[in-house]
């Protein structure tokens, strides 16, 4: 992407490729898959790779301003929401009714092999455990089939991929 802007390109959210993911999205936030699409263009920008140093820069970013006029807090908030939603049975690859498929808490092994449960009706806890400790991550580019530019008639487009991990 650094390539495709140093030659005078400019990248545009077009879609979410998957259907089913793109309809889990907008359960959340109408908007969420354009958002997490300008999070992907930070990230690939140099601009953090954590959910705190990504809320900033999208809070900081002109085009976000103008496309979501959100504050800071605003984009913890969808960030939140997004990371709860994953952690609680939203995946990519399955319709998601908003249910939750985790029942009592949610069991946590630290890198040292300490344990911690964050019960479920202690949610603020749960969801502020996953923004202090989610980053965005590249996957693999071959397992995913992204990265890879391909024309359409006189326009190039380019899947990317999203992963979210521990930063443990």
């Amino acid at each position: 992407m650094q390539e495709i802007k140093r030659r005078g390109g400019r990248m545009s959210y077009v879609d979410v490729s998957n259907p089913i993911f793109k309809k889990n999205l907008t359960m959340i936030c109408g908007w969420l898959p354009e958002m997490l699409a300008e999070m992907v263009r930070l990230y690939s920008e140099g601009k953090g790779s954590s959910m705190r140093d990504l809320a900033a820069a999208l809070a900081n970013d002109p085009v976000c301003q103008k496309k979501f006029g959100l504050s800071e807090k605003g984009y913890i908030y969808k960030l939140k929401q997004l990371l709860r939603a994953c952690v609680l049975g939203m995946t990519a690859g399955k319709e998601w009714d908003g249910s939750v498929a985790v029942r009592g808490g949610v069991l946590l092994v630290g890198k040292q092999g300490e344990l911690r449960c964050i019960l479920l009706n202690n949610s603020e806890e749960l969801v502020d455990f996953l923004y202090n400790n989610a980053k965005l991550d590249t996957p693999s580019t071959g397992r995913v089939k992204c990265a890879k530019i391909e024309e359409k008639g006189r326009r190039a487009f380019m899947r990317l991929g999203l992963q979210i991990r521990s930063r443990r």
